[in-house]
């Protein structure tokens, strides 16, 4: 925390590896939410120190580093991650990063990890991914419950990405995903209305 604190963070990565590789670490304990810490409050401090100063590729080592010392990487370092990598407008890297996690090393999507990975896609108009993403892991998710952020997102990667009329009906699919079926009759109701008046 130091080391990342004051700049140095080849220092800090250094020491963290170091400490991993002789068998350091709290691995075993969790939480109140269950998530492992110890290895993972330090790996995400370096996730953040390296985004912080641009260096999501170095942010994106740490993390495979980490598996190969033997961390079990949490969702909230993951999370940490992929929004970091979204944040700075590298939607392409944060989803690479949530299907190495989710896809090759067993990590249950959740609501806030796909909220980050979908952030970055409604920035880059990647509308394309954010329905794979939304059909694969929102849709029967039993892990990943859709809120409003998460259905913002989803129509504005279609916003963003030049599909009008696509963004419509990302809106209208968002409120079927959230549960609202009042909002969704009502929706309907003035798209028919509309329709009428056009008529």
């Amino acid at each position: 925390r130091v080391c990342v604190t004051a700049g140095d963070l080849q220092r800090a990565a250094k020491t963290f590896d170091e400490y991993l590789a002789t068998g350091g670490g709290v691995k075993n304990t969790q939480d109140s939410t269950g998530e492992r810490n110890g290895d993972n409050v330090s790996l995400t401090l370096l996730i953040n120190g390296f985004a912080s100063v641009g260096d999501l590729r170095g942010a994106v080592d740490r993390v495979a580093t980490a598996r190969e010392l033997g961390v079990e990487v949490s969702g909230r370092a993951v999370t940490a991650l992929v929004r970091a990598c979204a944040d700075a407008g590298e939607s392409e890297l944060a989803m690479c990063a949530y299907d190495d996690a989710t896809k090759d090393h067993g990590l249950q999507p959740t609501t806030k990890l796909v909220n980050a990975v979908l952030s970055g896609l409604a920035r880059t108009g990647s509308w394309r991914e954010a329905i794979r993403l939304v059909s694969d892991d929102v849709i029967g998710s039993e892990t990943v419950v859709a809120d409003e952020t998460l259905v913002t997102n989803f129509v504005r990667a279609f916003e963003r990405g030049g599909e009008p009329e696509q963004a419509a009906t990302a809106r209208q699919m968002g409120l079927w995903l959230t549960g609202s079926d009042d909002a969704l009759i009502k929706h309907l109701l003035a798209q028919d209305a509309l329709g009428e008046r056009l008529l």
